[in-house]
């Protein structure tokens, strides 16, 4: 009786943290035009990325978000590459049938961007961006995001400016939902740094 109120308190204590699942959050802001955000082991069929992405409309909008998987033409063959911002958003290693890219755009309707005008905090109208993905492949595999903002003319602004906040969950029940596929050990290492994403907006 003991050991069993002892495990539900322990359960109770977990629920919050649980609740949550992976949660990645940060403020990006760096004159590299491509970086790492972070990872998760989905699991085959189950996987899910709710996301809330934020920054000034001028001159970053459109920003992208990228989603490599863990084959060797995906993420293995852009991390620690001499790849340039384009070749790194391009196929193969970004296949647009897989729905690899997400636009942040607020024309663009699975992005779930509109664009806030009106805030006195701010210097000027900034996109905000609140949608999801859910994952689905024939095994568990690693998924890497990365956010680009690729330039190519010289008079535009460099760089990247992004708030992001990012919830990854597995599968339905509760024990699988709010964890990495890897932490049952379903996955391997993968590359990590210091197919196919269903499109939908919520």
């Amino acid at each position: 009786m003991v050991w069993t109120t002892l495990f539900g308190l322990f359960l109770l204590g977990l629920l919050p943290l649980l609740a949550k699942g992976k949660y990645i959050e940060g403020h990006l802001n760096t004159h590299e035009d491509w970086e790492f955000l972070g990872r998760f082991c989905f699991l085959s069929d189950t996987g899910r990325l709710q996301f809330e992405f934020e920054f000034p409309q001028n001159p970053y909008e459109p920003t992208n978000i990228l989603l490599y998987f863990d084959e060797s033409d995906q993420w293995p063959a852009v991390y620690k590459s001499d790849k340039s911002c384009v070749e790194k958003e391009s196929p193969p290693h970004i296949k647009p049938e897989n729905n690899q890219k997400i636009i942040l755009h607020h024309n663009e309707y699975w992005s779930g961007c509109e664009v806030i005008k009106n805030d006195t905090k701010r210097a000027g109208p900034y996109v905000i961006c609140n949608a999801g993905r859910s994952f689905y492949s024939a095994r568990e595999r690693w998924w890497f995001i990365a956010a680009s903002r690729c330039t190519t003319n010289l008079t535009t602004y460099p760089g990247l400016d992004l708030k992001y906040k990012m919830w990854m969950t597995n599968g339905d029940d509760f024990w699988h939902k709010h964890f990495s596929a890897d932490e049952f050990f379903m996955c391997g290492e993968g590359v990590t740094p210091t197919h196919k994403a269903r499109e939908q907006s919520e």
